[in-house]
């Protein structure tokens, strides 16, 4: 199938704006809620409708030189008798930068902070292929994925080999509103190594310069036909890739304060590629939150945050400690400045990257054993003031 693109990170919000403005916010229902969802290779497709939505096919990856590759994929449509939206975009963190705390040097920069790539999509059902212009992410019945990026300044080739293979949180899925009729879902591969090159150009007649990479990383897919800030006003992920073969992934949504303001979270751990525990309903405390301006608005950015989860029969409880923040990526700044005088009336998103330490107990099946280490969260906020 093929649609046409262009995409600029929050543009279809435009859109979005009447029909949420006009709609009451409504509860949330989490991922416990239902039976658990059987994930399977078609849930990666692109799920297009005639009403708003979006989907994203995210990858980072955390290289042996201590660096961090973003990639994205996004299609979106806006309705209103449009066609689908979308782009593929890199971004990339030096993580050996000494001090990112007060400017945003961390990040290296390719058109204002993403290089994107527009034109026409089409997919493959069969394994799973998504391609447009000369950007292709595939992946294959064996569980490995390819991704090749090109992109006017920046390109990345990479194979993807799952140390735990595609899963989902429980139903795979947060409703939204009295009718759950709105929906975001999620599929994720939270370990996996990766190998491969990335290189960049001065400009598009530039020679390239291309750099051998390995490392681990994280895979999810997302999809919802709800606007961001009603799904929640803060979005964290939390990943500990252990070269003992230990997997923790967490990730939590925190819902708006007019649904409660309360957390949505879910918890995975894995023992040498085997799902060991599963919770869809985890408990979160957030400590030592303290304001933060980026790029004009003010956060409340948290020191760190404690994990509690059973399932009955087995318990996980990690505390997550930020020693470090790495990058942060104002999203508004990418946009002109007439649609960022708009979209800054009602909402300011900032992506924020942070290096953890962290200290997880778990016991399963009647085994106790404590682990420490370093890590890496993600916190999103939707608004500042």
């Amino acid at each position: 199938m093929r649609r046409t693109l262009y995409w600029s990170c929050v543009v279809p919000f435009l859109f979005w704006m009447p029909v949420a403005f006009a709609e009451q916010v409504q509860p949330v229902f989490g991922w416990g809620e239902g039976e658990p969802v059987r994930v399977a290779l078609e849930d990666l497709n692109p799920q297009p409708r005639s009403s708003p939505w979006f989907q994203s096919w995210d990858h980072m990856i955390w290289t042996d030189d201590n660096r961090v590759l973003f990639i994205q994929y996004t299609i979106s449509s806006v309705g209103f008798g449009l066609d689908g939206k979308g782009s593929a975009r890199i971004l990339v963190i030096d993580r050996n930068v000494a001090d990112p705390n007060t400017v945003e040097d961390a990040i290296l920069r390719f058109d204002r902070g993403y290089d994107q790539d527009r034109g026409d999509y089409t997919w493959e059902e069969e394994g799973f292929t998504l391609a447009f212009q000369g950007s292709i992410m595939r992946r294959n019945a064996d569980g490995t994925m390819r991704l090749e990026v090109r992109l006017p300044t920046v390109r990345v080739d990479a194979d993807i080999d799952p140390v735990v293979d595609l899963w989902a949180p429980g139903a795979g899925r947060m409703q939204l509103g009295w009718d759950r009729r709105n929906t975001y879902r999620l599929r994720t591969v939270p370990h996996f190594r990766a190998r491969g090159t990335w290189g960049t150009r001065p400009d598009r007649d530039g020679e390239w310069s291309d750099r051998p990479f390995t490392g681990v990383g994280h895979f999810q897919a997302t999809w919802s036909n709800a606007f961001p800030y009603d799904i929640g006003q803060q979005f964290t992920r939390f990943h500990a890739l252990r070269e003992d073969g230990l997997t923790l992934s967490f990730g939590d949504v925190v819902a708006p304060t007019g649904n409660g303001g309360g957390s949505t979270a879910w918890l995975l751990a894995a023992v040498d590629g085997q799902p060991v525990f599963e919770a869809a309903d985890v408990q979160v405390v957030y400590r030592g939150r303290s304001e933060q301006r980026l790029s004009g608005a003010t956060y409340a950015v948290p020191s760190g945050f404690t994990i509690s989860a059973s399932n009955g029969r087995d318990r996980v409880e990690i505390d997550v400690t930020f020693t470090r923040m790495v990058a942060w990526d104002a999203l508004l700044s990418r946009l002109s400045r007439m649609i960022r005088a708009i979209l800054s009336r009602i909402m300011a998103p900032v992506d924020i990257e942070h290096e953890v330490d962290y200290r997880a107990r778990l016991i399963i099946d009647g085994h106790e054993v404590t682990v420490s280490g370093r890590g890496w969260a993600s916190v999103s906020f939707v608004q500042g003031r």
